[in-house]
């Protein structure tokens, strides 16, 4: 029998809600870095829950004797940072001093409102939480609860895009499409110009499809390495380079009976053949100069070499012919790749990709020092981003898996350890979490906010999940 002040099951039910809330106030991950005050507080709640399994079980008899318990709480009424709020200065010792039930019960309610007494020594500023503050650890499931409507027409929003975004979309999907299809079956490369009409794309790459399926190839006749270009206007016409290459210009505005006849022409077979034959002579100069440097591949930043082919031709034989001249090399650069610039002018190099860049213009000496120099260096430091990005995506699936967001990503300028640290405890807690977060896209970083425009919700790295190790 309750007695003594919790008169039903529902005053059980209400102080217990209340001690809950005492907990996320003093939550020990709100404390981590703070072993002293950790301690204090983890001593406390013990406290606090013999005296609340007393006035369950009725017997009340340590409520009747005056009691005194201390935690330490964060000062809400600080204006520093949130970073700033890490510092000890932020942090203020409160203490409970109360008899009987209802003494025990109004300092509890006190302390969760902040209108506890301060201890001896520590400021005399009045504690009132601000009713708009939010604590630097955010508690993750008042947050997502208080934000479910938001959430849920998030998802609404995302699922039930308007029409013409729709149809933009199956636009954009229909000319990949065909363009994969000539790739794969003809090795035709087909491309539209930027300055064609978004609304047209699907029907020239529909109509330039059909009228290729038309086409009779005489034995040992290849489309293969032939490029087709669709622009805007009514120029329609084989352009050509130095080296017999090129591609066949459509214009966007000309007939089909013009289109077809280029397409079927000897002069377009013609370019097909030289393309082949030119890409394959880079080919074989890419893979000698790379064999000769060691490296995973050369290559350059176009897809298309053009009018610099000789000179991006005798640049990879003079590779080849030098770097069989230095010493032999091990396998650190194998996993880097030579990028030519064809037409911007500076050194460099990408970590992420494992490349290293050089200028067209530059010389084999200048591209051989080059690699020397910077090669070993980008290579370690590539091998390690890719160790990296493996523990991330093997994370990322863990987390997403475990909460079944839709997508999760790391805020920009977030540090890694701090998204791997949200993402351990985002794992731990996934099915506490997968009600409120199932469908939408997760973003860690410092604060809290939700767009429902993209269904994204982005909560702070630090967020507590206090009820899940709530005693009550």
């Amino acid at each position: 029998m309750i007695r003594r002040g919790l008169s039903s099951v529902t005053d059980a039910r209400n102080v217990k809600s209340l001690l809950r809330r005492v907990y996320l106030k003093v939550h020990p991950d709100l404390f981590g870095k703070y072993p002293d005050k950790q301690s204090v507080n983890q001593a406390s709640m013990q406290e606090l829950q013999s005296l609340y399994d007393e006035l369950v079980s009725g017997r009340n008899l340590s409520l009747q004797k005056t009691r005194t318990i201390v935690f330490h709480i964060r000062d809400e009424t600080s204006t520093t940072s949130s970073r700033e709020m890490k510092d000890p200065e932020n942090f203020r010792e409160v203490t409970l001093s109360f008899s009987g039930v209802n003494g025990f019960l109004r300092s509890l309610d006190e302390l969760v409102g902040g209108n506890c007494s301060p201890s001896s020594g520590q400021s005399q500023k009045n504690y009132s939480a601000r009713p708009n503050s939010r604590p630097a650890s955010t508690n993750i499931i008042d947050f997502l609860s208080g934000s479910e409507g938001a959430a849920h027409r998030s998802r609404t929003i995302v699922s039930s895009r308007s029409s013409k975004d729709k149809l933009q979309e199956h636009s954009i999907d229909e000319v990949d499409v065909l363009v994969a299809h000539l790739k794969r079956r003809l090795g035709l490369h087909l491309e539209i110009h930027d300055k064609v009409k978004p609304g047209a794309r699907s029907q020239l790459a529909r109509k330039a499809a059909a009228l290729i399926d038309t086409l009779e190839l005489a034995e040992g006749e290849s489309l293969s390495s032939g490029k087709i270009v669709i622009s805007d206007g009514f120029d329609v016409g084989i352009q050509r380079n130095s080296t017999g290459s090129g591609y066949l210009n459509l214009g966007a505005c000309a007939s089909e009976s013009l289109w077809w006849s280029h397409l079927n022409s000897q002069a377009f077979r013609m370019i097909c053949m030289g393309n082949r034959i030119a890409r394959q002579t880079l080919d074989r100069a890419e893979s000698a100069a790379a064999q000769a440097l060691g490296l995973r591949f050369v290559l350059t930043d176009q897809t298309a070499v053009g009018e610099r082919y000789d000179q991006y031709n005798r640049l990879l034989a003079g590779i080849s012919c030098r770097g069989t001249m230095l010493p032999p090399r091990s396998a650190e650069l194998s996993c880097l790749s030579l990028m030519v610039l064809l037409e911007r002018k500076e050194f460099g190099s990408d970590i992420e990709n494992g490349v290293v860049s050089v200028p067209l213009s530059a010389s084999v000496d200048a591209v051989l020092e080059h690699v020397q120099d910077i090669g070993k260096d980008v290579a370690s430091l590539h091998r390690e981003f890719l160790r990296q990005q493996e523990y991330e995506h093997y994370v990322r699936g863990l987390v997403m898996r475990s909460t079944r967001v839709r997508r999760l990503r790391c805020h920009a300028g977030l540090p890694k350890p701090y998204f791997f640290s949200a993402c351990k405890r985002l794992f731990q807690y996934g099915n506490l979490l997968r009600p409120h977060l199932e469908g939408l896209e997760l973003v860690i970083g410092e604060d809290t906010h939700v767009d429902e425009r993209t269904g994204t919700v982005t909560i702070p790295h630090s967020f507590a999940v206090p009820f899940e190790r709530s005693p009550f």
